[in-house]
């Protein structure tokens, strides 16, 4: 333990009671993630996130960068944690619009799904008033053909 404080009981029993991760943690035997493995691309806040989380963090900062990132919806979590395919429609729900300012979100509707001419999912919504389509494919119908 090596800290300019004393250390608690709660870090005692935290560490305990997550023995196996620590060991797990400590006998990482995988390279460390470096700035030089970093893309170009990446902001600063990004990088930070990868270096200090190392494999996760640059999981997370990835996924941030191409666009799967579900932090918007940490203040959804009735729609972030749905079975799919389950949000009734009329469901009113708040995104993140900027993740590091918690206060700067958007209110929107779900207006239900629906099937594009392609076998697409399409979901609907209404944001500020205007209806926003999205289309994605079927994961279903992917499964089905292979």
């Amino acid at each position: 333990w090596e800290t300019l404080v004393p250390k608690t009981p709660e870090s005692d029993k935290l560490l305990s009671n997550m023995a196996d991760e620590l060991e797990s943690a400590m006998g990482q035997s995988s390279k460390l993630i470096g700035s030089d493995s970093l893309p170009a691309h990446f902001t600063a806040a990004q990088r930070h996130t990868a270096l200090g989380y190392q494999r996760k963090g640059l999981e997370f900062a990835t996924a941030q960068a191409k666009g799967t990132d579900l932090s918007p919806l940490l203040v959804a979590p009735h729609v972030l944690h749905r079975q799919p395919r389950t949000l009734p429609k009329g469901t009113r729900f708040q995104l993140l619009v900027n993740p590091s300012d918690s206060t700067s979100r958007a209110e929107i509707e779900f207006c239900g799904f629906g099937k594009a001419a392609n076998n697409d999912i399409t979901m609907s919504f209404l944001h500020e008033g205007a209806g926003v389509e999205i289309a994605l494919p079927d994961p279903d119908a992917a499964v089905a053909s292979t």
